[in-house]
């Protein structure tokens, strides 16, 4: 699994304010693909994460 961090920045500021993770089975626009078209399982925010893990 390879995890992608992004960031939802509006201004320069604002980078790494709210991070987006997201794991991919394959480093590749096919893995990003799947991991867009199945976000509930793939696409994670901090929070969520947290909440999953127990913390």
């Amino acid at each position: 699994m390879y995890p992608l961090q992004g960031s939802d920045a509006h201004a320069p500021g604002e980078v790494g304010r709210r991070p987006t993770f997201i794991y991919m089975a394959e480093l590749t626009l096919a893995g990003l693909r799947k991991a867009f078209e199945e976000y509930e399982d793939f696409v994670k925010f901090p929070a969520e994460l947290d909440r999953e893990l127990g913390r």
